[in-house]
């Protein structure tokens, strides 16, 4: 390799050994507590060992079906057992459902395009704005967040895997514990680290049964903005405990 290219593999073999702060050596972090957020998050709280982690069991604009709660909660056992605390609140989440509302709206007339919206009216510049002020405010909450929590662990979607259809999938409905649900909800998941630009790596969990189907499920490690290469190597530390 080039001395450059040198330059840049030591870079990145000392970010990823010693950023993550999910080695899970336990004499070392298992005293450690981490937090799990909205609807099964987990956030790897490291800056002050003496405060519990944190979580919460549902969001509020979209439930999670079964078949993703299953592994979920026993990718959160193994962590337990392995000497992580866990605890299930917490104030320093932003208000989820109004980023939610939100990140539709930006989203939507991001793919509109200038096109009318079902009402027949246009976003306009001053709305544009409006939303990149949201946006800012989200961002600032999360920052806020990620000041006390290195990172937060969430699914990446309700469901599993869903049938294949001719249409988008969020244009219809999706079915969660054999109710149907606005597919659109469904994107409440994605949009926790879509919409405040925060980086997210997802990693295989386990597996559930959807629709008479076993499908793999995966969990998402979202970290502060610029943190790409933490959250790899905090998802690669994962996948080493809970897999082996």
């Amino acid at each position: 390799m080039t001395n450059h290219a040198n330059e840049a593999a030591r870079y990145l073999g000392d970010r990823i050994a010693v950023a993550s702060p999910l080695p899970l050596r336990r004499e070392r972090y298992a005293a450690r507590p981490w937090q799990a957020g909205a609807a099964n998050y987990l956030s790897a709280r490291i800056a002050k060992a003496s405060e519990p982690g944190e979580a919460l069991i549902e969001h509020p604009d979209n439930p999670l079906d079964e078949s993703v709660r299953g592994p979920t909660e026993a990718a959160l056992a193994a962590l337990e057992q392995a000497g992580v605390a866990i605890d299930r609140t917490s104030d320093l989440l932003p208000d989820l459902s109004w980023q939610h509302a939100v990140y539709l709206k930006m989203m939507n007339v991001v793919m509109a395009r200038g096109a009318p919206a079902p009402n027949g009216k246009r976003a306009s510049a001053s709305d544009w704005f409006d939303l990149l002020d949201a946006q800012a405010q989200a961002i600032a909450r999360w920052e806020t967040l990620f000041e006390t929590y290195d990172f937060v662990l969430a699914p990446p979607a309700p469901v599993l895997a869903v049938p294949h259809r001719d249409e988008a999938v969020f244009r219809g409905t999706i079915s969660i514990n054999g109710l149907e649900q606005p597919g659109g909800n469904g994107l409440a998941w994605a949009g926790l680290a879509t919409f405040p630009n925060l980086p997210a790596t997802v990693l295989p969990i386990g597996s559930g049964n959807y629709l008479g189907a076993d499908l793999p499920c995966g969990m998402q490690v979202i970290g502060p903005r610029w943190a790409d290469l933490d959250c790899i190597a905090a998802a690669a530390e994962i996948g080493n405990l809970l897999h082996g």
